[in-house]
């Protein structure tokens, strides 16, 4: 079985050192960044410091490649995050930005062109009509998170847009003036800013989390990474069961043995090949277990 302490320090040291060597590169290669995120989930979860209720997540999946549509254009943002609490979702949009990138000209006090670049797609993103933005989440409620136990109608929606670009130590060398500027520009509520420094830092291992992609083929989302876990019972069932090939992910991961794939992949199938009705019989049946948000979920 692998062991959850040694294989969170393993990634973060892997994770590490992919974002060193990227941040030394003359080159640019944002997509090694997205896929090492896309196969260990937990990876982006720190990225939300400073998000409200960033502990506590609807349906445990990091979205990769969000496709918003808009009369100016469809966009993308590089991953989506829903976090809660008992009374409020947040939907956290995520762009990442090749960790070579400067904040700062070399011989000047502004921003680079760069990371001007890349702020103002955030803006962008974040002034986008309310309705394209609430239509997107809004299907996502009706389909991913369709009879998630924590899916209930009197959550109020908030909307964030989250820069990752950056590192601390560049902007301590420029000084508190440099920091100053760059406060400036995410200074409204719903725009944030993470370094790849305190990505790093503040790293932290969650499971179980799925990476998914929506699948345009069958119109539903396709797990593409994981965090290794060990049992698939009703919670899991909550938050996973609208994904498809999650068995083919769990077969093909190296973070499970032999044993634990085929564990997992029947526990899958007799609980996914349920009805709703049969999954609140079994809950309400198990001791110890108590899910009380029923009132939704399409029986």
């Amino acid at each position: 079985m692998i062991e959850y302490g040694t294989h969170f320090k393993n990634v973060k040291k892997e994770f590490k050192e992919l974002i060193e060597l990227r941040k030394k590169s003359s080159s640019r290669d944002e997509k090694a960044v997205q896929e090492f995120i896309e196969k260990n989930p937990f990876c982006i979860l720190s990225a939300l410091g400073g998000i409200d209720a960033n502990y506590a997540f609807l349906g445990n999946v990091v979205i990769s490649q969000p496709q918003l549509k808009s009369a100016d254009g469809d966009r993308a943002p590089d991953f989506l995050i829903v976090s809660r609490n008992s009374l409020n979702l947040y939907f956290n949009f995520i762009e990442l930005e090749d960790p070579s990138k400067k904040v700062f000209k070399a011989t000047e006090q502004c921003p680079s062109s760069d990371f001007m670049q890349a702020y103002n797609q955030l803006k962008q993103w974040s002034s986008f009509s309310k309705n394209e933005v609430q239509n997107y989440c809004a299907e996502l409620l009706r389909t991913l998170f369709k009879d998630n136990f924590n899916n209930t109608p009197e959550k109020k929606i908030h909307y964030n847009h989250i820069l990752v670009y950056g590192f601390s130590d560049e902007i301590t060398k420029l000084g508190e003036r440099y920091n100053n500027l760059l406060q400036e520009y995410f200074n409204e509520s719903n725009l944030k800013h993470c370094t790849y420094s305190r990505m790093i830092n503040e790293l932290r291992f969650n499971q179980p989390f799925f990476t998914v992609k929506k699948d345009v083929k069958s119109n539903k989302f396709k797990a593409i990474g994981c965090t290794p876990f060990r049992s698939y019972k009703i919670d899991e069932w909550s938050e996973f069961h609208n994904i498809i090939d999650k068995e083919v992910v769990i077969n093909e991961s190296e973070y499970f043995t032999e044993d634990e794939k085929k564990k997992l992949i029947n526990e899958i199938s007799e609980l996914d090949n349920k009805t709703v009705k049969e999954i609140i019989d079994i809950n309400i049946n198990s001791p110890g277990i108590t899910i009380t948000n029923f009132g939704d979920l399409d029986i």
